[in-house]
């Protein structure tokens, strides 16, 4: 696979690296089909989770076989995304606000722009389902056909002890800088897959998931931001998500948005009250739902696309509820 750039940029001087998924040139495809899918990831991530084959296919591949134009974003400050070169004086902060009313708004125009969609399926992993929702309780869901979130909180359900710790840690976190996550990463995976296996497992089961290439699946982490880390930690200990004054729950009640959960059933980070907190919000008739996990493959958190048994149990689902009329 290939991509094709699409950069953007922000009124506050940021340059956002959207980009659209690609056949190589001869390549007999599946011809493209059906609404646009904008796939965004979570926190302390970047896109390159969805191109990342660790066993069999990516995500992005599975979209492009089955004939769905894929287009993915990197937050501000996360990936290929920077400050943007030609503007002169600071570029603007990162935080929930941003990400999601700022960075995933333009996003959506563009997508909808390029390919002469006025409507396209929003695919949020994580915190980029929880942005998705904020998204439409801010601007209605006149752009958004389908929203699928992977492991996406609304409500903050019983949060298990690791999270409940973020939480309370959040003041702090919001003061103290975090740099070397990949390195991190690239050098912790293997160690934690030998002999912690028991608390990797709430992130991930190195069981399922092949880690003799740490460096490959280190580089889609990314350094959390410190304002961030205080509003997910808000977030957190009152089990609200509240975006720039948005209570987004509230904000949400009487949208009309077609929705499938994806609920990870050993996940320590995302809950399964948490995952599918949002039926709450839209009502069951809205929302459909995956269930993925159990003791013959467990999923946790990063399971849902680094697995290898994600494309059978993650990917080919999504694909075939995304194709239903």
């Amino acid at each position: 696979m290939t991509s094709e750039p699409h950069p953007l940029s922000t009124p506050d001087g940021w340059r956002l690296a959207l980009r659209r998924t690609l056949w190589p040139e001869g390549h007999r495809a599946a011809p493209v089909k059906g609404l646009p899918v904008l796939v965004v990831p979570g926190y302390g991530m970047n896109a390159r989770l969805f191109e990342t084959r660790v066993q069999g296919r990516s995500f992005l591949d599975a979209l492009a076989e089955a004939g769905f134009d894929g287009w993915t974003l990197d937050f501000r400050g996360q990936g290929e995304s920077c400050p943007d070169e030609e503007r002169t004086g600071p570029t603007g902060p990162c935080g929930l606000k941003e990400y999601a009313f700022v960075d995933l708004k333009a996003a959506v125009e563009h997508v909808c722009a390029v390919t002469a969609h006025p409507r396209l399926v929003a695919v949020g992993c994580s915190l980029g389902g929880s942005l998705i929702l904020a998204y439409a309780a801010r601007f209605g869901t006149d752009r958004l056909e389908r929203f699928v979130g992977v492991g996406a909180p609304l409500f903050m359900e019983q949060p298990g002890a690791l999270v409940r710790a973020v939480g309370v840690a959040g003041p702090a976190l919001a003061v103290l800088p975090v740099r070397g996550t990949r390195t991190l990463a690239a050098f912790g995976l293997p160690l934690a897959a030998r002999y912690a296996k028991k608390p990797l497992s709430i992130y991930l089961h190195p069981d399922h998931v092949d880690l003799s290439q740490p460096d490959r699946l280190a580089r889609v982490v990314e350094n959390p931001d410190r304002r961030v880390n205080a509003e997910i930690g808000r977030w957190i200990r009152t089990g609200r998500l509240v975006v720039d004054g948005l209570d987004v729950a509230e904000a949400l009640r009487g949208r009309t948005l077609r929705t499938l959960v994806v609920v990870a059933l050993d996940d320590g980070i995302v809950n399964p009250a948490s995952a599918r907190s949002v039926v709450r919000v839209l009502g069951e008739h809205q929302v459909d739902e995956i269930e993925v996990g159990g003791p013959e493959a467990p999923f946790g958190h990063a399971d849902l696309f680094l697995s290898e048994h994600s494309d059978r149990a993650v990917f080919q689902p999504v694909i075939a509820w995304l194709k239903r009329s």
